[in-house]
């Protein structure tokens, strides 16, 4: 009897707190540590990659779960935002602009006309 008493003393806490630990349990999150789960969304764009971040970080998961819910009502994200398989860096992206620009550049020099000289 008193095992029981002291069991629903400590679910009644636990519930209280908001932090139960079920796989979607949310509870409080201050501004400062929803700001640090934000700074790790907007760097991946990813939820899922937030999510990992997160947890190897040690915070519990009804803390995680709150900051995407939050991340995902901020961003308009309905449900969340596909993880990608790499995110690819300024370096790569200004490349695939220079080879689109060189070929524009070759259209142009040969009246965007195909069947030239290519891969003989």
């Amino acid at each position: 009897m008193r095992n029981a008493r002291l069991y629903l003393l400590v679910s009644a806490a636990a519930i209280l707190a908001g932090c139960v630990g079920g796989p979607n349990d949310r509870c409080f999150v201050d501004d400062l540590r929803y700001h640090e789960a934000r700074r790790v969304f907007e760097r991946t764009q990813s939820t899922e990659l937030t999510r990992q971040a997160l947890q190897e970080q040690h915070w519990p998961n009804a803390m995680i779960n709150e900051c995407i819910y939050r991340i995902e009502k901020e961003f308009g994200l309905n449900d969340s935002l596909p993880s990608p398989v790499k995110i690819r860096s300024e370096a790569e992206l200004q490349a695939e602009q220079k080879m689109e620009q060189e070929e524009q550049a070759q259209k142009r020099k040969f009246g965007g006309v195909g069947g030239g000289a290519r891969g003989v």
